[in-house]
């Protein structure tokens, strides 16, 4: 490597990985006869040879390509070939439609496309050169190596769009210093070991599994692995052949494998002697707890050590349950914006009933209408070509995630949920959806639920929109939960979604606007 690059950055980070580990495995993917491997020193080398083929087609630093595909080793070794090569990244979720790419591509104007052949997008989608992610390898040179580029600390490393339906898309702009603080800070909370395995499951393409899944991973010389079939069977099957020592899950990822465990308690008929269980594992240490549901571990792959929670709230019954089993819950929180941790709990000192304290280096405060506002080098400098959007999420160099909370006298961030989201009553007193969905969602009959403010003539109504239910279920789910409700939170209306499931952002979050829409346009 070249002296003049700067220390600050993720080239300089991912070359001092590859020295340090040499070829200790980086990667693996699931293939049709196991699992293939690639080293540290393989993902440098490999990152070169994507960055010399870039340079090859004409891309220069300061360019923009397209990365959109699923989890996979090709995914990151693209990401990493861009950053050597100076070539901005532009990742998209799997998941968006055509008009959004459109509108995201003639915002940012790519040189080029990284897209998985299973992304299902129509022919002109990319109305730019594309290369298949499949195929990144057919396009490389073997022991090819790119030439010189200076990378510097303040240099664009990619533009992240915030999901939307509607209007222009925000490409939020992360600098190498807004992501290797991110890095140092977390590392400090969320150390990781050099013998930790993490199945990846959540998105690469969005800053939570990214930071998560491969600058922390890889800076404690741990391994990673991807498999693109994420079906409750065959993700099982990897979390036992790999032996996962921990996983990056949003709280609704953790739900569905609870859920997913609770049915075969119920397929083997266990139910009362699995609720004797976890009444009597909350008194045992952990090493205790975990031969006490060896069989739980057994199918999570027997080594499974913590899981940290992001992307969402964790209802605090639902992290007890998981520590029940002998299972660490980390939580933290964040935003896009900031790279994206804000807080986090340690490792070494594990709550799930807050999101944790204010990393390293970053100032965070509430603002006097409850808003949180975070400023330090982790956070964004603005959006990309949009200094309207730009100078309206910032106060006197502050960002505002619009997010409501406060700090508990231990110093730990509490989040009440989206300013947007937040229901103003007419009597004055404020609702969090949050709140009341966390009260109804411990029903046993509910799958899940979004809270609404719905207009009812002058008033305000707190409106429950229940999913997988009948109008007869509902109704009782409604008196039960309005029991355990303050009198300003309690459910005055409800429905029943018509869909199979919610329309969701990328860490499975409802939205709420769509559901909004949906109501009002049957009244």
């Amino acid at each position: 490597m070249n002296s003049s690059e700067n220390n600050s950055t993720l080239v300089r980070f991912l070359s001092d990985q590859a020295n340090l580990r040499g070829d200790t495995p980086a990667f693996f993917m699931a293939c049709e006869d196991g699992y293939r491997s690639w080293s540290y020193d393989d993902l440098w080398n490999e990152a070169g040879r994507v960055a010399e083929m870039l340079q090859r087609r004409g891309l220069r630093k300061g360019d923009r390509a397209v990365l959109c595909g699923m989890n996979s080793v090709q995914w990151a070794l693209a990401f990493f070939g861009c950053i050597r090569a100076g070539v901005v990244v532009v990742p998209l979720d799997v998941g968006s439609g055509d008009d959004f790419v459109q509108r995201v591509t003639a915002k940012t104007r790519p040189s080029l496309a990284f897209v998985s052949d299973a992304v299902p997008f129509s022919s002109g989608a990319f109305e730019v050169p594309k290369i298949s992610l499949e195929s990144l390898e057919d396009e490389l040179t073997d022991g090819a190596a790119p030439a010189f580029v200076e990378i510097r600390s303040e240099d664009l490393v990619e533009i992240m769009f915030t999901s939307g339906t509607t209007g222009t898309p925000k490409g939020v702009m992360l600098t190498h210093t807004n992501l290797v603080s991110n890095l140092h800070a977390i590392r400090e909370y969320i150390p990781g070991r050099s013998d930790d395995r993490l199945v990846s499951i959540l998105p690469l393409s969005h800053t939570y599994e990214q930071m998560g899944g491969l600058p922390v991973a890889l800076g404690a010389g741990s391994n990673v692995t991807y498999q693109t079939n994420l079906q409750p069977a065959t993700l099982f099957k990897t979390l036992q052949d790999r032996q996962a020592t921990m996983l990056l899950l949003v709280p609704q990822v953790m739900d569905v494998f609870m859920t997913d465990i609770g049915r075969e308690v119920k397929r083997q008929g266990r139910e009362k002697v699995w609720s004797r269980m976890m009444a009597i594992s909350g008194k045992l240490p952990f090493w205790a707890r975990r031969v006490l549901f060896r069989q739980v571990h057994q199918r999570l792959g027997g080594r499974l050590r913590f899981i940290i929670s992001g992307g969402a709230a964790l209802d605090p019954a639902l992290g007890e349950k998981w520590e029940r089993l002998g299972i660490r819950i980390v939580q933290g929180y964040g935003a896009t914006e900031a790279s994206p941790v804000i807080s986090s709990h340690s490792t070494a000192k594990p709550r799930f009933d807050s999101a944790g304290l204010p990393i390293r280096d970053l100032d965070v405060r509430i603002a006097s209408d409850g808003e949180i506002q975070v400023r330090g080098p982790n956070v964004t400098q603005g959006y990309w070509e949009d200094p309207t959007q730009t100078e309206a999420a910032f106060e006197d160099g502050w960002y505002k995630t619009g997010d409501q909370g406060f700090f508990d006298r231990d110093g730990c961030l509490h989040i009440k949920g989206r300013t947007r989201d937040m229901i103003c009553m007419s009597n004055g007193f404020n609702v969090y959806p949050d709140d009341v969905e966390t009260v109804v969602k411990r029903h046993p009959d509910v799958e899940d639920v979004a809270i609404v403010a719905l207009q009812k003539g002058s008033q305000i109504e707190v409106h429950a929109v229940y999913l997988g239910i009948d109008e007869g279920v509902a109704a009782r789910v409604t008196k039960w939960a309005n029991t355990q409700l303050a009198d300003h939170q309690r459910i005055r209306g409800s429905s029943i979604w018509s869909g199979e499931d919610f329309p969701r952002t990328h860490t499975l979050k409802v939205k709420k606007a769509l559901v909004i829409e949906a109501l009002t346009g049957k009244t």
